[in-house]
């Protein structure tokens, strides 16, 4: 298979390609079959929600919910100065953040 798009990335073993609206395409520079780890890749995105909010769960369950709320607003504005957050993540983080404020 061949990249729809430029390079944007890439890895110790791999070129990472723009492949299509909110898709990539991972190309071994070796040339070995990628499959398997895609496969992985799928269960990732079932898994990894769920463990996520068993671990913060968890976390909140020992903290206190009130300190952290009062933090989480100078969180967001920290977090706002990467140039790798999206649109999308600042929307949902000014959400959070205004959540946190009202509490």
């Amino acid at each position: 298979m061949q990249p729809a798009g430029p390079k944007i990335a890439e890895g110790r073993d791999s070129e990472i390609f723009e492949h299509g609206p909110g898709k990539v395409l991972r190309v071994a520079r070796d040339g070995r079959s990628l499959v398997a780890e895609a496969e992985i890749m799928r269960l990732d995105r079932i898994i990894v929600p769920i463990g996520r909010r068993v671990m913060l769960r968890a976390f909140l369950s020992r903290v206190d919910k009130t300190a952290a709320r009062r933090a989480i607003p100078a969180a967001v504005d920290h977090r706002r100065t990467d140039r790798n957050v999206t649109p999308a993540e600042l929307t949902r983080m000014d959400k959070f953040a205004a959540w946190a404020a009202d509490g």
